[in-house]
C-alpha cells in the first residue's frame, strides 16, 4: 500500500556548554607554580564537501501526482478507467487521514490519483523524482522537508524523494514488466528538472515530452503507448484534445 507522511513545520534543536577551569589561591607560603599554559584551541571542523556534480547524469522517476478535492467518487471511476486497459497493475489504498489515493504501477514509474479533505489545498499536480540528499542543501528554504521527501516549493511542479524511500516504485514494481507510460510536461517543467538542485541533468530516454500547449509546471499529464489518457482524467483540459 502506497503511503505518504506529511510534516507541518520544522524543528531543530541544539546546545553548548563550556568548562571553567579555576586555580590555587596562592596563599603565603605555598609553592606559586605558574599556572599551566591553556589547552590549544580544538581545529576548525572541515567545510562540508560539496556535493558531487550530477552533471549530465540521468533523473529518476519515482511517480506522478495528480490531485482532486472531496472527490473520492472519482478515484473509483479513475480505477475503472485504468482496469480496462489491461496492463500494468491498479488498486485502491485505503482511506488515509489527509487523502486517498489510487495507483496504476509500471515499470519506470508510477501514477496517482488523489481525493484529499478539507483543509489540504497545498498540493498540486507533481512529478516525484529520486535525488540523493547530499544534494538537497541546495533548496535553503523549501515548502516542505521531512526525512524521506522535499518539495521546494507549492506548485512547482516537481518533488524529492530520497533513495531509502520505502514505497519507491522501484522496490514496488519489482514484478511488473509493464512499461507503456510517458509524461508530458511543458517547457517550464522541463527547464526546472533539467537544473534541479543547481545542477545539469538529462530527462529519462523517452519517459518525458515536453508538450508546448502545456504552459505552467503543474501542467502535466501521462499517456500510454496507444497515446491515451491516462491521467488526469475527467478534466476539462483542451490542450491535451488530441489525448481524449
Amino acid at each position: 500500500m502506497i503511503t505518504r507522511r506529511k510534516l507541518m513545520g520544522y524543528a531543530a534543536a541544539g546546545a553548548a556548554s563550556a568548562a571553567l577551569a579555576s586555580t590555587g589561591s596562592g596563599l603565603l607560603g605555598q609553592s606559586l607554580s605558574p599556572p599551566a599554559p591553556p589547552a590549544p584551541a580544538p581545529a576548525p571542523a572541515p567545510a562540508p564537501a560539496p556535493a558531487e556534480s550530477a552533471d549530465g547524469m540521468e533523473l529518476l522517476l519515482d511517480h506522478v501526482m495528480f490531485v482532486t478535492y472531496h472527490n473520492n467518487t472519482l478515484l473509483e471511476e479513475v480505477h475503472e478507467s485504468w482496469k480496462k486497459h489491461q496492463t500494468g497493475k491498479t488498486h485502491i489504498a485505503p482511506q488515509q487521514t489527509d487523502y486517498r489515493g489510487v495507483y496504476y504501477q509500471s515499470k519506470s514509474f508510477y501514477v496517482e490519483q488523489l481525493s484529499t479533505i478539507s483543509g489540504e489545498y497545498y498540493w498540486s499536480n507533481c512529478v516525484y523524482v529520486v535525488l540523493p540528499q547530499k544534494y538537497w542543501g541546495f533548496y535553503d528554504k523549501p515548502a516542505m522537508v521531512t526525512r524521506d521527501m522535499l518539495i521546494p516549493s507549492y506548485g512547482c511542479g516537481y518533488q524529492i524523494v530520497s533513495p531509502d524511500f520505502p514505497t519507491l516504485n522501484a522496490k514496488i514494481s519489482k514484478d511488473v514488466t509493464y512499461d507503456g507510460f510517458t509524461i508530458l510536461v511543458s517547457p517550464t517543467l522541463e527547464a526546472s528538472l533539467k537544473t534541479m538542485a543547481g545542477q545539469k541533468w538529462k530527462l529519462p530516454a523517452g519517459k518525458i515530452k515536453v508538450h508546448e500547449k502545456l504552459l505552467h509546471p503543474y501542467d502535466i499529464a501521462v499517456v500510454n503507448e496507444k497515446n491515451k489518457l491516462i491521467g488526469p482524467l475527467f478534466q476539462s483540459n483542451f490542450a491535451l484534445k488530441e489525448y481524449w
